[in-house]
């Protein structure tokens, strides 16, 4: 009997890893290691760290779950193959899965603070937001990026550490970088709007540019007043370049998808700037903490399960 259903529970398991979209979660939790490095110059305290680690992840995943569910009419026509649409996972699963991951996500935050509480809920809020209210309207792909500059304060939310520079409780350097990361992911959705359909030029064009202009400001943040433990000019030209190369197959990506217009290439784009995320959350970690190089180098690694479980599961 366990032989026989076996294979079905790997079926099962992998359409609820799909609906997840595990494979994008780490570059959501590479946000929290960048923000919590910034507002700490350390991973201490760790348990605060781990809380919100978790509770970033959490959150994800259960907007993905959202998302689908909003989008399982359209998905019928377009992508019937997915979770939900191909009945592998019920409406109602998805509901249940939703509202248990925020529930515990907002829990976390609670463990990590107040402060990360309430953040969290404006987080939650956003995601909602986004799915039930601003998806079709011309406002959506702002309320896609602020739910991935929420994140980057989430993991910015614990602090003990004084900073010269701060705003409403944040260091300058995690509203920038926050900031920055926003547009960028506003550019990104606006790109990705069409990538099960043909997309049009003018559109293509215009939201590569806004990633342009988020991924220039991410380049520049060494750079600004008030950014910290930055000690000297030479690891902001560093890492500017770091930023820079980065960068480089993200532009030819998505000069590809202008050119070509199609779906497949659009796909191709939006997965590399995904991706892309975790490097650049690197490259934020050698900017606060050049030295030791640990903290970039384990946030880099996250790129390793992204891109293996990606195998299995699209990030889109």
């Amino acid at each position: 009997m366990a032989n026989h259903n076996d294979p079905q529970e790997r079926r099962n398991l992998v359409a609820w890893l799909q609906l997840l979209r595990v494979s994008a979660v780490p570059s959501a939790v590479t946000n929290i290691l960048a923000g919590f490095l910034i507002a700490n110059r350390s991973w201490q305290p760790s348990l605060e760290l781990m809380a919100l680690l978790a509770c970033s992840a959490l959150l994800y995943m259960s907007g993905m779950v959202l998302n689908d569910w909003c989008d399982v009419e359209i998905d019928m026509q377009q992508r019937p193959r997915r979770p939900l649409p191909s009945g592998r996972i019920t409406r109602r699963a998805a509901v249940i899965a939703y509202l248990t991951l925020t529930a515990i996500g907002l829990c976390l935050a609670g463990l990590a603070g107040t402060k990360s509480l309430g953040v969290a809920i404006m987080l939650v809020v956003a995601i909602l937001t986004y799915n039930l209210l601003l998806k079709k309207s011309r406002v959506a792909p702002i309320a896609m990026g602020l739910c991935r500059a929420l994140n980057i304060l989430l993991g910015a939310s614990v602090s003990d550490v004084e900073h010269a520079s701060q705003f409403l409780g944040w260091p300058i350097l995690a509203w920038w970088i926050a900031i920055s990361v926003g547009i960028l992911i506003t550019g990104l959705t606006w790109f990705a709007r069409n990538e099960s359909t043909i997309g049009t030029r003018n559109q293509l064009v215009s939201s590569a540019m806004i990633i342009l202009a988020g991924i220039v400001a991410l380049g520049v943040a060494g750079f600004i007043g008030g950014a910290g433990p930055v000690a000297t000019e030479s690891v902001g030209i560093r890492y500017a370049i770091i930023v820079s190369l980065i960068s480089l197959p993200i532009l030819l990506r998505l000069a590809a998808a202008v050119a070509s217009q199609q779906p497949i290439a659009i796909q191709t784009g939006v997965i590399t700037v995904l991706r892309s995320l975790i490097l650049f959350d690197a490259a934020i970690c050698f900017l606060v903490a050049p030295e030791p190089m640990i903290y970039s180098i384990v946030t880099a690694v996250c790129l390793l399960p992204a891109l293996l479980m990606s195998r299995w599961v699209s990030s889109t």
